[in-house]
């Protein structure tokens, strides 16, 4: 059986393997910022940086290969005895590599674990993008675990290599490498938690809540209220300095414009998140699918996983879409427009959604003799 995005990003075990390979990438980052300089000895212009950073690439090429490998068969096995090797690999640098390192036997210890680290940051990134490409049940499915799995790259690439960049810095000289045993050490700890992939069959994940009639406009209002007061908060701080809470203490007008603009953030993330955890109960109320995620689920992943709103969106109306085909409703909303709302400005497709539920609800309710409640 194939797995739908929600089936996906409702696991443990998907985020795990997200946190796993981020894991791997910082402990590799940590590494390289905390190698020790290479003192001059015979045969040491083999180990220059223009070296190091080809045995980074190099590794990198190998581990599509490997991450290819991983993938085919017992692919959680496998991890956890790369996590093992490489973490064993980076204690055997930080027991007995010297700062700096003066001889042949240390400099090749640092080469092999330089090519061994960007190897597995590779090969775990590569392995999972494609075991959700072995069982995503169509390209909505794998594109959005995906989109998911490159965001949290990116905020490696921005965050990860900062923070590598502060361990070296606010860390005694010798112990990042520790670091980054500790880092694989942890990763390790997950992977044996998890202990399986994604071959055996989703669960079942069904919680149904009785649908409440909202107003589309609304439930749009509420969202712009969120995304405004989120865009214009970044940009007063794309133009001001971070301080800007403290110059605002001395400048009454500036205080209170960014005190409303907090409670308006804090009410409009408030009502957005208990309208996706309404929605999906209600949704699944009128028309059961896998493709939905159970409320929980949809409004931690509204608060937690990165571009989550359009994503969420794109799962709803995909459900709505299928019950509309099945009830043969007359009032389904076009969906070009639908998907470039849910990039634009997600707030018009969260009023698009709400409308096409209410219809729905209202058409199930006639069919089956029940009222609902109005709010």
């Amino acid at each position: 059986m194939r797995w739908t995005f929600a089936d996906l990003a409702s696991t443990y075990r998907f985020w795990a393997l997200i946190v796993v390979w981020m894991l791997t990438a910082f402990a590799f980052a940590v590494f390289m910022e905390s190698t020790p300089r290479i003192r001059p000895f015979p045969y040491a212009m083999l180990f220059s940086s223009d070296s190091a950073e080809q045995l980074a690439q190099a590794g990198t090429i190998s581990g599509f290969l490997l991450g290819m490998l991983i993938a085919s068969t017992r692919t959680i096995p496998r991890m956890i005895l790369l996590s093992a090797i490489c973490m064993a690999g980076y204690l055997a640098v930080w027991l007995s590599v010297d700062a700096p390192v003066d001889n042949l036997l240390e400099a090749l210890t640092l080469s092999f674990m330089k090519f061994s680290g960007s190897m597995m940051r590779t090969a775990f990134l590569f392995a999972l993008t494609l075991m959700v490409a072995s069982v995503a049940v169509d390209r909505y499915a794998f594109g959005s675990a995906f989109v998911v799995v490159s965001v949290s790259e990116m905020i490696h690439y921005y965050a990860g290599l900062s923070q590598a960049g502060f361990v070296y810095e606010f860390i005694t000289a010798g112990y990042g490498v520790l670091v980054s045993a500790i880092a694989m050490g942890i990763a390790l700890v997950l992977l044996l938690t998890v202990r399986t992939g994604f071959d055996a069959p989703p669960k079942a994940r069904y919680c149904p809540l009785k649908p409440e009639h909202r107003r589309g406009k609304n439930v749009r209002w509420v969202g712009v209220l969120l995304w405004s007061a989120a865009g214009v908060g970044m940009a007063l701080g794309s133009i001001w300095p971070p301080q800007i809470f403290l110059i605002a203490l001395g400048i009454p007008v500036l205080f209170l414009v960014l005190v409303g603009l907090t409670a308006a953030f804090a009410v409009g993330l408030i009502a957005s998140t208990r309208w996706f955890y309404r929605i999906f109960g209600e949704m699944a109320f009128v028309h059961p699918s896998s493709k939905l995620f159970t409320p929980r689920a949809g409004a931690l992943f509204f608060l937690l996983a990165p571009v989550s709103a359009p994503l969420l969106l794109w799962s709803l109306g995909s459900a709505v879409r299928d019950a509309s085909s099945q009830r043969g409703s007359s009032s389904r909303r076009s969906m070009k427009r639908f998907n470039m709302w849910c990039v634009v400005f997600p707030p018009i497709a969260m009023g698009m959604v709400q409308d096409q539920l209410n219809d729905l609800a209202e058409s199930r309710s006639r069919s089956d003799g029940v009222h609902l409640q109005t709010t």
